[in-house]
């Protein structure tokens, strides 16, 4: 099905699409480098409130506006896994992406990395954290409350023309949404939950739409 027939069929189901970036990861012993997706991420978006499409390194920036133009998606996701600069090919597909979103206003979600590479595009480094992988802490700000963590990075600052929304006591920054564009970054996996927190959704839904899961 062609780009501007798979929009017309998602029209007429009334389906909301969301491009969503995957990790890469090498498998060794098969000689490949695979993009994938935790099908937890799947379900969350679909939690969310829309149908998940999959984005694959080698997309050319051509090949991306095409994509968005015909599909013309509700949402854009960054997901989790790789460092930034750990894999070029990735870090090059999502700086497109974060720059065709501000472009386009197309909402834009960032998760731990993904939030990350908001902070990069903007010429943020990042720096080493001590007890962020695999545990739990608490986050205040305009969201407060226990979340997990997954990283070993976090953003050195607030990135120029964001705001941060949440930290953690130790001063990192956890939440972040620009000022002007609808983009936003969390540094948790809310897909890893046993249960999807309500929480959660309606954090993304208000800040990136101004509706909650309701």
């Amino acid at each position: 099905m062609q780009g501007n027939g798979l929009k017309l069929f998602a029209e007429e189901l009334q389906l909301k699409f969301a491009l969503v970036t995957c990790r890469l990861d090498d498998i060794l012993t098969r000689d490949e480098c695979r993009n994938s997706l935790d099908q937890r991420l799947s379900d969350w978006i679909l939690r969310l409130g829309f149908t998940p499409l999959l984005l694959t390194t080698g997309i050319s920036n051509y090949q991306l506006e095409l994509i968005v133009e015909s599909i013309k998606p509700h949402l854009l996701v960054l997901s989790g896994g790789n460092t930034p600069g750990e894999k070029p090919e990735r870090d090059t597909l999502e700086l497109n992406i974060i720059k065709l979103a501000k472009e386009r206003s197309v909402p834009l979600l960032g998760i731990c990395r993904g939030m990350q590479m908001l902070g990069v595009a903007e010429g943020v480094s990042l720096k080493a954290v001590a007890a962020h992988s695999g545990c739990k802490h608490i986050i205040q700000g305009e969201i407060s409350r226990c979340v997990n963590s997954y990283h070993q990075y976090a953003l050195d600052c607030i990135p120029p023309g964001y705001v941060g929304l949440a930290n953690t006591d130790d001063g990192c920054v956890e939440a972040i949404s620009h000022k002007v564009h609808p983009i936003m970054g969390i540094m948790w996996h809310p897909e890893r939950e046993v249960n999807f927190l309500k929480e959660d959704i309606d954090f993304v839904l208000n800040r990136l739409f101004g509706v909650s899961d309701d």
